[in-house]
């Protein structure tokens, strides 16, 4: 008996390019999810107050550069955050649809803070934040019709 190998040649040249389109496909995906992930700008650097702006009464308050590592967040690609609120560790998760933003907080440690302590104005703060615009080192976080905290990437 003999066998048509021409045939079974030919099947395997076609499922060869076959098999690369499925590939191609599952790639990027993959590299579409990441970027989703990423897109937002907010991952990446620990991002720590500066300043912030009220606007009833208006004001507005400059962080001294040695207490700004005390109030900071760090976003990750998961859609949860880390947050320092000067001698606390809180938990949040958070979503992002172009440069609106929800905050939620979670977890909290229960730490005394020192007296000249903001932490409860930044946690505040941070659960008012509406929407977000990355411009190069810096972040601001737009309160609806609060006011405004200023961030930066810790150096």
């Amino acid at each position: 008996m003999v066998r048509n190998t021409r045939s079974r040649s030919s099947h395997r040249r076609a499922a060869a390019p076959a098999l690369l389109v499925v590939l191609a496909v599952a790639f990027l995906a993959l590299a579409v999810g990441a970027c989703a992930a990423k897109g937002n700008k907010l991952t990446g650097p620990v991002w720590q107050l500066t300043g912030a702006t009220e606007k009833v009464p208006p004001s507005e308050t400059a962080i001294p550069a040695a207490d700004q590592p005390r109030y900071a967040i760090k976003f990750a690609d998961d859609g949860t955050a880390a947050i320092t609120a000067d001698c606390n560790n809180v938990t949040a998760t958070y979503t992002t649809s172009g440069s609106q933003l929800d905050l939620t907080l979670g977890i909290s440690t229960l730490a005394a803070c020192p007296d000249d302590s903001i932490a409860d104005k930044f946690l505040g703060a941070l659960e008012l934040a509406t929407s977000f615009n990355v411009h190069g080192n810096g972040l601001t976080l737009y309160l609806g019709n609060e006011g405004t905290i200023e961030l930066a990437a810790a150096p």
